[in-house]
């Protein structure tokens, strides 16, 4: 058999895959080759073993990239696009040891992605990664509100934060940043104010088998419980790599990612959706499931591995760890045994040496500019806190833990824009229109400059308005406008300088718009408000008070005597239902037998209406213009009106009796009816009675209401013939009595 192994230490995950092959199992007891080549790690670290087979009779120790780092910096700027990327800032890295068909099968797959940043604004970003065949998953959503040049760059979905998640300032930092970003240089990392921070770690992970222990709640990272207060503002708690706690679940869960090939480019992407706040990304590693490297083949059925502070993960993969209360370097010997199926096994053993690590320590405060060197570590021109910085050492690193502050020498250029009749102040002090370069020393002693230009934007700005209730016959600045309800104003701004125009009524609130329509719906006196803001931003309040004056319109409508009107006494009383005020009324009134109209102008209320001709009943119809009179702000009149119409039924009381009827079963004439009785609805006290040629009672009905009431000579099993009958009735016009003769033929 063949010993190969192959390794090396920064930022990798050590792994040591023992590979047994499909070889015919000797006797209990018989060894491997033994491998030859030992395998060292750090103190701390943590060593997989995975043991597997193929048909290439070979033995192999081989530490494979599972875990990928991009360390170059990368500047995040201020929600503008940059460069050739434009908004979207991204760094790759790229897998080539896993099996050529390799694919994340599930969110276990990913192990993590460990961001080392700063941002002095975690609401601004909405942060991704991307595998290389173009799938993604979300990190954290944009949570902000504001707009920016690159907001429309992030995907609508991903625009705003879970209402549930939402308990924590968007305005939150990640790190520490400098918070003193460039206005005028957004996309210069270089420019003063654009240096970068000290960068704190923060891992995101949907793995539930690593036993990673996760902030609190969802563990999603805008959470209120993930604050921490350091140097007096509040920031994001960072996560611990080395003890896998305070990890991070992702805002879409990495099962997104299932189906992406584990070989090639994957991309951190971070887009910035709203300026003000800038920031930095260090560093990123990105960590994948070791088993996706791949196997074949065999006919191995068990596996064990024997030494000190060994954990199984699997079937087949173990952690081993250095002896608990090790100090110093130490090496420890493993034994690795494979099992066939009917018990058979070898073994084979290796060694593990594991280091130690060197701890140095370092402090100073300097001035932005300053030149540090310790050791090989030289630090200039930066204003961040190093924390801890990883130098190279005869094996593991050497940790040089570095506290240095350098403070901000300024080289500004800021410009100070005020609206008209504002002071020009800055920093304490007023300035005139002009440019200046104010020199100055900080708390700290660093030299600072700052070029600063004052200018007075929209000279003359001030909120004026116009108003009309007819835009063709003009604009009014200082007329009082005067209408009926509902009265509509057309209101706009009067300075060419204004952008956007908010507008109070009294009776609705506040509305945008320029020009603005508005319709008053009740009476009354109404003052304007404009709220108008000018290109630049300048705000100003104009009032225009009691200039929209709205007049009460009457409420037409009347009613009439006698209820109902009849043929026989058409004489009927208009009376209007007045109301308050100086009214006046207008009649138009159908004429009999529906041939025109009769207008009475000016008509004093009640209203005496006349039918003309003979006989004449059924529906007319009555209009009433009622008209409330008012005086203008300016004197004149305002006449304000309604109408009403309504149809008044004269009813035909016109009884009539027929001396035939035929009860011969066709539906017509079969039973004796007065006339009009039951159509004109005004005679319901009635009785009748009907009797034969010798005197005898026939029929008798009193207050006939339905035809089914009148007689019927079939029901009373009366023969043809003549037959008498006695009627009478009462209405409020008077009685109608009436006796006649019957002829019944069939």
């Amino acid at each position: 058999m063949q010993v190969i192994m192959k390794w090396k230490i920064h930022n990798l995950a050590y792994i040591i895959m023992l590979i047994v092959f499909a070889l015919p199992m000797a006797a209990q007891g018989q060894r491997i080759l033994r491998v030859a080549v030992d395998s060292t790690a750090c103190m701390g670290d943590s060593v997989r073993v995975g043991m597997g087979y193929s048909w290439r009779h070979e033995v192999v120790v081989m530490n494979y990239r599972t875990a990928l780092l991009y360390s170059e910096p990368a500047f995040l700027p201020d929600g503008v696009p940059c460069g050739d990327m434009g908004c979207s800032y991204r760094s790759p890295v790229t897998f080539e040891d896993f099996s050529d068909t390799a694919v994340i099968r599930n969110a276990n797959d990913i192990n993590f992605v460990r961001l080392n940043m700063e941002h002095s604004y975690i609401g601004d970003l909405y942060i991704n990664i991307t595998c290389p065949n173009g799938q993604k998953a979300s990190l954290m959503n944009y949570g902000g509100t504001g707009h920016s040049t690159c907001n429309s760059s992030i995907p609508s979905g991903h625009r705003g934060w879970n209402t549930r998640e939402s308990n924590m300032s968007t305005g939150t930092y990640f790190g520490f940043p400098i918070d003193q970003e460039s206005s005028l240089y957004s996309c210069d990392s270089t420019a003063s104010g654009n240096e970068a921070g000290t960068g704190w770690n923060y891992c995101w992970s949907s793995n539930t088998a690593n036993g990673y222990q996760y902030a609190s709640g969802d563990g999603i990272i805008y959470r209120s419980g993930h604050v921490v207060s350091y140097a007096g503002h509040n920031t994001v708690d960072s996560s611990d790599v080395a003890a896998g706690t305070n990890f991070y679940h992702p805002e879409q869960n990495f099962a997104t990612l299932v189906g992406c090939p584990v070989n090639g480019d994957w991309y951190i992407e971070v887009l910035d959706g709203w300026g003000s706040d800038n920031g930095y990304i260090f560093e990123w590693e990105l960590s994948l499931n070791p088993e996706l490297v791949g196997e074949q083949g065999g006919l191995v059925s068990a596996y064990e591995l024997e030494g000190d502070s060994v954990h199984r993960v699997n079937d087949s993969t173990f952690m081993v760890y250095p002896p608990a209360g090790a100090t110093g370097d130490t090496t420890v010997t493993f034994t690795a045994k494979v099992y066939d199926n009917v018990g058979n096994w070898v073994d084979t053993t290796f060694d593990v040496h594991f280091m130690t690590l060197l701890h140095r320590r370092h402090e100073g405060k300097y001035c932005m500019g300053d030149t540090v060197r310790i050791d090989e570590l030289v630090i200039t021109n930066t204003t961040q806190r190093v924390d801890t910085v990883l130098m190279p050492g005869d094996m593991c690193p050497t940790v040089r833990e570095v506290d240095l502050v350098f403070h901000p020498s300024y080289d500004l250029y800021d410009t100070l824009k005020v609206c008209p009749n504002m002071s020009h102040i800055y920093a304490g002090v007023e300035y005139a229109d002009g440019d200046y370069i104010i020199r100055d020393t900080t708390a700290q002693g660093c030299d600072s400059i700052t070029r600063l230009a004052v200018r007075t934007v929209d000279a003359g700005f001030k909120a004026d308005m116009f108003i009309s209730d007819d835009t063709t016959a003009g604009w009014f600045r200082d007329t009082v406008l005067a209408g009926c309800e509902p009265y509509t104003v057309y209101m706009r701004a009067a300075s060419p300088l204004t952008a956007s125009c908010q507008w109070f009524t009294a009776d609705t609130g506040w509305f945008d718009g320029n020009p603005y329509t508005h319709t008053y719906d009740s009476a009354g006196v109404y003052s304007i408000t404009l709220a108008a803001t000018s290109i630049n931003g300048c705000r100003d309040t104009a009032t225009i008070r009691n200039r929209v004056r709205v007049y009460e319109v009457p409420e037409a409508d009347f009613w009439w005597e006698p209820e109902p009107p009849v043929m026989s006494h058409p004489n009927v009383v208009l009376l209007p239902v007045e109301g308050e005020g100086r009214l006046g009324y207008t009649w138009t009134v159908q004429r009999g037998g529906g041939d025109g109209y009769d207008t009475l102008y000016g008509a004093p209320a009640p209203y005496s209406w006349f039918t003309e001709g003979d006989n004449v009943f059924g529906d007319f119809n009555v209009t009433l213009v009622e008209v409330r009179h008012h005086t203008g702000p300016y004197g004149g009149p305002i006449d304000c009106y309604d109408t009403v119409e309504k149809a008044v039924t004269i009813v035909n009381d016109w009884l009539q009796f027929p001396n035939l009827v035929t009860p011969n079963g066709d539906g017509i004439n079969d039973i004796w009816k007065v006339v009009n009785l039951l159509e004109c609805g005004m005679y319901s006290m009635n009785e009748l009675w009907v009797y034969s040629a010798w005197g005898s009672l026939v029929y008798h009905a009193e207050n006939i209401a339905t035809e089914e009431e009148f007689w019927d000579p079939n029901e009373t099993g009366s023969p043809d013939g003549t037959y008498y009958y006695r009627f009478s009735a009462r209405s409020l016009y008077g009685i109608v009595k009436r006796n006649g003769a019957i002829e019944v033929v069939r």
